[in-house]
């Protein structure tokens, strides 16, 4: 049974990321799969729940990532990097379906509802990078400020910068990997601790997608 919810998981985010959620029906991830409604109403009650899971599964497997890119970093200051890195990457390789949260999230706010679907992303990644910003407070790589704040700022810049920009044009992926570097560059040097990091000794990061 769990092959199948992968199965229409897999299904449901192809046609999320290039139809959006209001434009994707029910009926096209059961062809897709071929299964039947009844079989897909059994993993999932509704559309909206579909692609709620749809988001948790994603995080979950960002967040492995993450844990596989960083695990062997020893120093905060190169984890933040790696971890902006990664992030990054995702947010360019995942653009259509991220975008699909925010124009879903703008719907069902004009109803009067909270924004779900991209509360859930910003809540999780930026416990990542928050994390990781605390541990480099502690270590004193990092000055003392709200870890949370400036998670959550970075969330919206690496947002801003792959998913909603309007400005910048990723014609080819060495255009992404120079935004990225100096996104990163910016933001970790921004909060690095001078007393410890010379002007040549600041964390650089090697973004290549």
């Amino acid at each position: 049974m769990e092959d199948v919810k992968l199965s229409i998981l897999s299904a449901a985010k192809i046609r999320f990321s290039r139809f959006g959620f209001q434009k994707t029906t029910i009926n096209e991830i059961c062809r897709d799969c071929r299964i039947s409604k009844r079989t897909l109403y059994q993993q999932f009650p509704n559309k909206e729940e579909l692609f709620m899971c749809l988001i948790t599964h994603e995080l979950e497997k960002l967040k492995a990532m993450v844990l596989t890119q960083t695990q062997n970093l020893a120093l905060p200051v190169y984890q933040l990097s790696q971890l902006l890195q990664t992030i990054g990457v995702y947010f360019y390789e995942n653009r259509s379906l991220l975008y699909a949260t925010i124009k879903q999230d703008n719907t069902i706010h004009s109803l009067g509802q909270t924004n779900r679907f991209q509360t859930a992303v910003e809540k999780e990644i930026s416990a990542l990078i928050a994390k990781v910003i605390l541990e480099g407070k502690q270590q004193c790589q990092f000055r003392n400020i709200d870890e949370h704040f400036v998670a959550c700022i970075g969330f919206n810049l690496l947002q801003s910068l792959f998913i909603t920009n309007k400005v910048l044009t990723f014609s080819d992926k060495t255009a992404v990997n120079e935004y990225t570097r100096e996104f990163i560059d910016l933001f970790v040097n921004g909060i690095a601790n001078e007393a410890l990091f010379s002007k040549n000794q600041h964390p650089k990061t090697d973004s290549t997608l």
